[in-house]
């Protein structure tokens, strides 16, 4: 009978397969795990530690700056936050109007044009070719700028028509008041033309 071969397949799938002995491998290396798995699972750890070190320091980080950066109370009831969004509102500018100057005007005395004087007849005498004894006196009417209720004027005028000549009067204002004595002349003839002239005018 030809030896079996312990290790061939049996013929028979049905047939009996005696056991294996362990003996029979002899001193078969046996292959250890592998070293690139054994990497491979320390790198991933390390990674994933690393990642939830960066994810825990975010989120400290991240509650740090929004505490920092909390509204400060500025007052009572007022945050900081609230006096950026409205704006304080500007403080008036007052200025002072400027004081008029008062230029004083300069006061124009009255002058001998600002009077206009007619002949007002107190009385008059005739003696026919001899001719009259006329008492006149002057009738003055004002026109100028100055203001003559705040002085006292003096008035020169001229009566003329007087057979010896002109006859020099003064007289004078108060107010608005004027004041003249009467002037006696003599005229050779009933029809002499009798005149009134302001010459000078003098006031304080």
């Amino acid at each position: 009978m030809p030896d079996q071969n312990p290790y061939a397949p049996p013929a028979d799938n049905n047939a009996y397969m005696p056991p294996v002995n362990p003996h029979h491998f002899g001193n078969l290396p046996i292959e250890p795990p592998s070293k690139q798995k054994h990497t491979l699972r320390t790198v991933m750890l390390v990674i994933g530690s690393l990642v939830g070190v960066l994810f825990i320091g975010g989120i400290i980080a991240a509650a740090t700056g929004a505490a920092s950066k909390g509204p400060t109370t500025v007052g009572a009831g007022v945050s900081s936050a609230d006096t950026q969004q409205v704006a304080a509102p500007a403080a008036p500018i007052f200025t002072t109007a400027a004081t008029p100057t008062l230029i004083p005007v300069p006061v124009v005395p009255p002058k001998p044009s600002d009077f206009t004087a007619t002949v007002k007849t107190m009385s008059k005498h005739c003696f026919g070719s001899a001719g009259c004894n006329v008492a006149v006196q002057p009738d003055l009417s004002y026109h100028g700028i100055a203001d003559l209720t705040a002085m006292t004027c003096s008035i020169t005028y001229n009566v003329s028509g007087d057979e010896s000549g002109p006859t020099i009067e003064t007289g004078t204002t108060s107010g608005s008041q004027f004041s003249f004595t009467e002037s006696l002349i003599s005229t050779p003839s009933s029809k002499t033309k009798i005149a009134i002239t302001v010459t000078d005018v003098t006031c304080n």
